[in-house]
């Protein structure tokens, strides 16, 4: 696995192998439990309207190329060239196509959440704020990954290089933005429910848990973007952030 720190070294694979069994052990038990929850939902006749159904497959399909991307360089780093100095064009695509598809599934399902915000609230300015901060987020995410796409596939595992300040400024910005999406759409979804009180006893228990299970789903996703962000600055060479940023797909859609 091709691994672009943030002090710009490129770690041989055989360097992350242990990252990378990690990441695919994570990956499957994730992939494993959306899978279910996909079947699940196509199977149990909800007649929900076909803009909801194309989310889901959207979603499903998305991570389904995310898992076959990292169980194809397992392939190439354990099997087909194990113990060989590889080529970095190999892993740097495959590493940058799941980064992009990661910036894809967040948006999808930031912004079917800014449309759920606006059913409850009827409030347009809610729902645009959010929709606004998830693509701004989006447009970042992919310029960063575009941009790291061509520092390293231009680099070999011997050479050193810094990555451009451009770049990590963009990634910087990108994940706080990113979490910080997170935040906004959990409290506006969360001050929605709780407006949405009836006073019934039963009614209100079912939304005091959709409110707390809201918050504990923003908060975990708004840790786990920072988390990205600070393993790639701090834990550069042991490329702890190839684990969420490989897993983060399936992790968010599960949650979600």
């Amino acid at each position: 696995m091709t691994a672009m720190t943030s002090e710009g070294v490129m770690t041989p694979p055989p360097l992350t192998i242990g990252v990378l069994l990690v990441a695919i052990l994570l990956n499957m038990c994730l992939f494993g439990v959306v899978s279910q929850q996909f079947y699940s939902y196509w199977t149990s006749g909800f007649e929900d309207s076909t803009r909801v159904k194309l989310f889901v497959v959207t979603q499903i399909s998305i991570i389904s190329l995310q898992s076959l991307i990292l169980w194809q360089m397992a392939w190439l780093s354990l099997v087909e060239h194990y113990g060989m100095l590889l080529d970095p064009n190999a892993y740097t695509w495959r590493l940058s196509v799941s980064s992009m598809c990661e910036c894809v599934l967040v948006l999808s399902a930031n912004i079917f959440l800014s449309i759920r915000i606006r059913s409850l609230t009827g409030s347009r300015l809610q729902s645009g704020l959010t929709m606004t901060f998830s693509s701004c987020a989006f447009v970042l995410g992919m310029a960063t990954t575009a941009i790291t796409w061509f520092q390293t596939s231009q680099r070999s595992f011997a050479v050193t290089q810094k990555i451009t300040s451009e770049a990590t400024a963009l990634a910087v910005a990108w994940h706080g933005l990113q979490a910080l999406s997170e935040c906004l759409i959990t409290a506006l979804l969360a001050r929605a429910l709780l407006k949405s009180r009836s006073g019934l006893r039963k009614s209100d228990t079912v939304v005091k848990y959709l409110v707390r299970t809201v918050i504990q789903i923003g908060l975990v996703a708004a840790v786990w973007a920072v988390g990205e962000l600070v393993t790639w600055f701090f834990l550069p060479k042991q490329a702890i952030y190839t684990i969420l940023s490989s897993t983060s797909g399936s992790f968010y859609t599960h949650l979600r």
